[in-house]
């Protein structure tokens, strides 16, 4: 934590003076105050320099639009450490999409058997984008902790040890809600095949 950190009513006074008398100044102070141990907190979970920085501005902007609820039962930094997670999820998320989850889940094999693996073709694109949208929209629908451990480690490879220090949560913890996740996942991708008439021992024995 910072030494020079304010009391949660030192903050709501800052602002109360951004949203009463728009003094950019109080914000200002506000960011040089708690933009030091946010931008640690965004290094740790995105474990890239340019990425935290380009993140730690988004942190302050939705902030900025959402001052008005903050309500100074907590500190500043409190409540800014939960948009950065909502922030880091949100970009998290986009790269969960742009990767091949397939191989990190053990379904590209699966994939390949469904889809044929001769030659790419505008049939094996939709199947592809369909099974995307399929894992994004399960992902959605996890609780924002097991989502966070989940892409943390099935995404970017962190250690049990090292999402526990991110997430300020034990390994213990850490293992438990990604094996919680990962059930859920599947207990949902699971119903959707079953909507198409398809089971998990289908996909793996068809040719």
């Amino acid at each position: 934590m910072e030494t020079n950190v304010l009391s949660p009513h030192e903050d709501l006074a800052l602002v109360t003076q951004v949203l009463e008398h728009g003094r950019e100044s109080a914000y200002r102070e506000l960011y040089h105050r708690y933009s030091p141990e946010i931008l640690r907190r965004l290094h740790r979970l995105l474990g890239h320099p340019e990425k935290a920085r380009d993140a730690l501005q988004q942190v302050f902007l939705e902030a900025y639009r959402s001052l008005h609820t903050y309500r100074g039962e907590s500190r500043f930094g409190s409540w800014l450490h939960k948009i950065a997670e909502r922030v880091v999820m949100g970009i998290l998320n986009k790269e969960w999409r742009s990767r091949s989850f397939l191989e990190r889940w053990g379904l590209y094999e699966t994939y390949e058997k469904v889809v044929g693996t001769d030659q790419d073709s505008p049939e094996r694109d939709i199947v592809r984008e369909e099974i995307r949208q399929w894992v994004h929209q399960c992902l959605e629908r996890l609780k924002p902790s097991k989502r966070m451990v989940l892409l943390l480690c099935d995404l970017e490879g962190k250690t049990y040890d090292e999402v526990a220090e991110v997430m300020d949560i034990s390994a213990g913890t850490v293992a438990s809600r990604l094996h919680h996740a990962r059930k859920d996942v599947k207990k949902m991708l699971t119903y959707r095949l079953q909507q198409q008439g398809l089971s998990w021992e289908e996909l793996l024995h068809e040719r």
